[in-house]
């Protein structure tokens, strides 16, 4: 089992820059998908995800980040050693306003927290045979 990094993004700006910094400070190496794609969106980005998911054994672990609005705070070993405490399949972000035009996606969340009710896709890790289920 390893931990796995990824991204994507179709240009190389200045917040891009800054997410790969902060991998690099943490000693991570991403994959970043889409930088050949010639438009963002978020079809091309699940589409991707899903090849990059297809090569990878299932026991290992994935942390799939948006990279413009994100920085990595911690090195890998943490970050694993705080997930597996949590024995948990996956984990997915939440976020206090509603961004998805679509309810469906939101309605099956069990509101635990209700100051973070809205699922985001920006963030997310968890198994690579769960991921694929998700």
């Amino acid at each position: 089992m390893k931990i796995i990094f990824t991204t994507y993004s179709n240009q190389i700006n200045a917040h891009y820059k800054r997410y790969i910094s902060s991998c690099h400070h943490n000693n991570i190496k991403p994959i970043v998908l889409g930088l050949n794609d010639k438009y963002f969106t978020f079809k091309n980005r699940i589409i991707s995800m899903e090849k990059l998911l297809n090569t990878l054994n299932e026991n290992d672990i994935v942390v799939f980040t948006d990279c413009w609005d994100v920085i990595i705070l911690d090195n890998k070993s943490i970050i694993l050693k705080n997930f597996l405490s949590l024995n948990v399949p996956h984990l997915i972000s939440t976020e206090k306003i509603k961004q998805c035009i679509l309810d469906y996606p939101n309605k099956n969340w069990i509101e635990e927290d209700k100051h973070y009710p809205y699922l985001n896709a920006g963030s997310y890790m968890g198994y690579v045979k769960q991921l694929k289920i998700i």
